[in-house]
C-alpha cells in the first residue's frame, strides 16, 4: 500500500519567488503566530523596527490593524519597501483582513499556522480565565472565519500544522526558508530551529496573544 506521510504543511497558490516580497506570518490567535515571527526573524527576514517584546508583534503594523487604519497601513508599507526587499510582520488579527489589504503588500505571501483547537482553548482559559467550552467555541468560529478570509485572497499561502513544526523543527524551518526565498546558513537554520518550542517561557511570561 503506498501511504504518503503527512508533513503537516500545504502549499496554497503556489507561484514564483521574487526579488522583493512581503511576508504575513498570521493565525488564530495563541496558534503558534509568534513562532514562526521568530523564525522568520532568525533567518533573516526584517519583521520590525519595534516588536512587542515577548509576543515578536510589529507594534506599528499592530496599531494600524487594532484602529483599522488602512491609509495608514499603506504608507507604512510604502515605506518597508523602500528600506527592504523583503521583509514581513506577524499579526493574527490580519487574518480578517487579508484579501482586503493585500493590494497594499509587494509580491505577499502568508505563512498561516493552524493548531490543535483545544490546545487554543486551554491557552486562553489559562491566560484569560476564559470558560474552555467558550474557548473552544471561539476557537471554532474564529478558524471558520480565517478560513474563509483566506479563500478569498490572492496571495500565495504556507499552511503550516503547529504540532508537526514541534514534532519535526528541522523540516518545518526548511519549509519556510524556501517558500520565502530566504538563505539557509547553518547558523540561521539552527538559531530558528531553536525557536520552535511549547510553552516558550518568553512568550508565556507576557500573558499576550
Amino acid at each position: 500500500m503506498n501511504l504518503q506521510a503527512n508533513s503537516g504543511c500545504w502549499a496554497l497558490r503556489p507561484a514564483p519567488l521574487s526579488p522583493q516580497m512581503t511576508i504575513v506570518a498570521t493565525g488564530v490567535g495563541r496558534s503558534g503566530t509568534t513562532m514562526v515571527s521568530r523564525i522568520l526573524g532568525e533567518l533573516g527576514v526584517f519583521m520590525g523596527a519595534s516588536l512587542t517584546g515577548p509576543t515578536h508583534e510589529d507594534a506599528e503594523v499592530k496599531q494600524c490593524v487594532k484602529t483599522s487604519d488602512e491609509e495608514r497601513f499603506a504608507r507604512l508599507c510604502r515605506l518597508r519597501d523602500a528600506g527592504h526587499d523583503v521583509w514581513g510582520f506577524k499579526n493574527p488579527g490580519f487574518r480578517d483582513l487579508l484579501p482586503l489589504w493585500e493590494k497594499h503588500l509587494r509580491n505577499p505571501r502568508v505563512i498561516f499556522i493552524f493548531r490543535d483547537i483545544l490546545a487554543i482553548a486551554m491557552r486562553n482559559h489559562l491566560a484569560l480565565d476564559m470558560d474552555v467550552l467558550e474557548a473552544l467555541g471561539l476557537a471554532t468560529r474564529s478558524y471558520d472565519k480565517a478560513l474563509r478570509r483566506l479563500s478569498e485572497s490572492q496571495c500565495p499561502a504556507l499552511l503550516l500544522s503547529y504540532e508537526k513544526c514541534l514534532a519535526a523543527p528541522d523540516e518545518a524551518v526548511q519549509r519556510i526558508g524556501v517558500f520565502c526565498g530566504v538563505s539557509l546558513s547553518a547558523a540561521g537554520v539552527a538559531a530558528a530551529t531553536a525557536a520552535i518550542r511549547n510553552g516558550d517561557p518568553r512568550y508565556l511570561a507576557s500573558n499576550g496573544p
